[in-house]
């Protein structure tokens, strides 16, 4: 099972070996912290920056950071010595965090952050960040056009690395059939079934698409069609909770980021997803190196994103993760490749339903905001 968050009330950073799996966070201690800060004396005879001792790398928890863990940061320490410790605050409070951190001329809590990449437009848009060095950083040129910002005057001011879609999942104990059109959802039968992201991530886009209006203005129509939608819902979470829920046969239904499905699948849970005929909203993750710290941790930070840009660790970490990769020359598997649940294309995205990023940017808080007071009154 594949779950993309321990708990966002808890934050923390912890090493973890290649089999720690669905691990609770722990406290970051000086030492990671001075190690992040500093560390390693001088440069390297090759002439590169002085090594930290290690990176903090905020990441969503279980099999999200284990394969991280296992598919980038392992090979990354043993090829570069510096250790990785994860971080599981939230993207949201972490990117709050980075904020604070330098308004109050302090370090940011984390040296790479592993972000959605619309709140990396976000970050963006607020100068959270340092933009990525094109010259020392040679797996950017091979990302596919998908992966690149359109953001501001820097070329790269942070990095898509792998694509994703928001699936209609369902539990096939409690589903005959997949639903062909999410207007299905509205119909009886779906008491207290249905899950969705807080927020409504991942759903408010299908939301407007269904009640014919554009993601801006006071979208009253959205709005109606969710109250008409909130006896059905019976739970409100993250991708833990709404995997569990969903294996459970707790909900049998839920907007569900792909890979955790796929995962739950790979073990046999009675799950399966589907993109109903209007579509599914398409996203991406993205990493970059917050603005604050010392200038070879920087530069280190920024070569772990390289590295994990890189086509050979790019493909196997997307895999594991049930993800397609945005390396134009990582492999991709035929079953991830044949099916619409894993854009890649720029044509693939487009069938999809997206969010403008300066869109976002100017009214997501105002969705969240409505879709949570209006599923929990």
């Amino acid at each position: 099972m594949s779950d993309r968050t321990t708990d966002s009330n808890r934050t923390g950073t912890r090493r973890v070996s290649r089999r720690a799996f669905l691990g609770t966070t722990g406290v970051a201690s000086a030492l990671a912290l001075a190690g992040c800060n500093g560390g390693g004396e001088g440069g390297s005879s090759n002439g590169e920056p002085a090594k930290p001792d290690s990176l903090i790398v905020r990441a969503w928890g279980g099999a999200w950071q284990e394969n991280l863990n296992s598919e980038v940061a392992e090979p990354f320490t043993e090829e570069t010595g510096i250790e990785i410790e994860f971080d599981n605050t939230s993207e949201e409070v972490m990117q709050g965090q980075i904020r604070t951190a330098l308004n109050q001329d302090r370090a940011p809590p984390v040296n790479v952050n592993w972000s959605t990449t619309l709140q990396s437009y976000k970050a963006a848009d607020a100068d959270l960040m340092v933009p990525l060095d094109t010259d020392e950083m040679t797996n950017l040129s091979g990302l596919l056009p998908a992966a690149q910002p359109d953001i501001g005057d820097a070329e790269w001011p942070f990095a898509s690395l792998y694509s994703y879609v928001y699936s209609l999942s369902y539990n096939t104990d409690e589903v005959d059939s997949a639903p062909a059109s999410w207007e299905e959802l509205w119909g009886d039968g779906w008491s207290d079934g249905l899950g969705f992201y807080q927020g409504g991530t991942g759903f408010v886009p299908v939301l407007a698409e269904l009640a014919g209006e554009e993601l801006d203005g006071d979208m009253s129509a959205t709005w109606d069609r969710l109250r008409d939608l909130s006896g059905n819902v019976g739970l409100i979470g993250e991708d833990d909770q709404l995997t569990t829920n969903l294996i459970d046969g707790e909900i049998a239904a839920c907007t569900l980021i792909a890979a955790n499905t796929y995962n739950a699948r790979q073990d046999d849970q009675p799950v399966d997803y589907t993109v109903p005929e209007e579509g599914a909203v398409a996203k991406r993750d993205a990493m970059y190196t917050p603005r604050g710290q010392e200038d070879n941790v920087i530069y280190w930070g920024q070569e772990f994103i390289d590295y994990s840009a890189k086509a050979e660790i790019n493909g196997p970490w997307s895999e594991g993760l049930g993800v397609a990769p945005l390396h134009g020359d990582a492999e991709v598997p035929d079953w991830m490749a044949e099916s619409e649940m894993f854009p890649t294309s720029e044509e693939q995205f487009n069938s999809m339903i997206t969010v403008d990023p300066a869109n976002y940017v100017e009214n997501s808080s105002y969705w969240s905001s409505q879709f949570n007071e209006i599923t929990q009154s």
